[in-house]
C-alpha cells in the first residue's frame, strides 16, 4: 500500500530539494565553511549576514540543519519509489554527496562555534 500518491511524492521531493537549494543559493553556508579547507584560510566565498558575527551561531547551525534534512529527506523519498531505473541510481548518488558534505559542515559548525542549538 502506497502512503503517498505519485503527485504528492513529486511535490514533497521538490519541497525537500528547495530546503537545500534556497539557503545554499542565498547564503552558501556549506561552500563558505568547506572552501577554506581547499583554497586557504583567507578565502571567503560570499559575505553574508550569517557570517558577519552579528547573529548567533545557532542561526547558522539551524540553516545548515534545514539543508541537511532537506537533502536527506529528498534522497529517502526518491528511494521509496519502487521503480528500478538508472535515473534513480544517478540521482541517489548525486544526493548522497551533498548530504555527506552538509553533514560534515554541520559537524564543523557545531564543533567550532560551540553552538548550543544541538546538544
Amino acid at each position: 500500500m502506497q502512503v503517498f500518491k505519485v503527485s504528492e511524492q513529486k511535490i514533497w521531493l521538490w519541497i525537500f530539494i528547495a530546503m537545500f537549494a534556497i539557503p545554499e543559493i542565498l547564503w552558501s553556508p556549506v561552500l563558505t565553511i568547506i572552501s577554506p579547507f581547499f583554497v586557504g584560510s583567507g578565502y571567503k566565498f560570499r559575505d553574508s549576514f550569517l557570517f558577519s558575527g552579528d547573529v548567533s551561531s545557532s542561526i547558522l547551525t539551524l540553516v545548515i540543519l534545514v539543508q541537511f534534512s532537506g537533502v536527506l529527506f529528498a534522497g529517502i523519498l526518491l528511494n521509496k519509489n519502487r521503480n528500478k531505473s538508472i535515473y534513480k541510481l544517478f540521482i541517489s548518488i548525486f544526493l548522497f554527496l551533498p548530504s555527506i558534505i552538509t553533514l560534515m559542515t554541520l559537524y564543523f559548525q557545531i564543533a567550532i562555534s560551540g553552538s548550543s542549538l544541538i546538544l
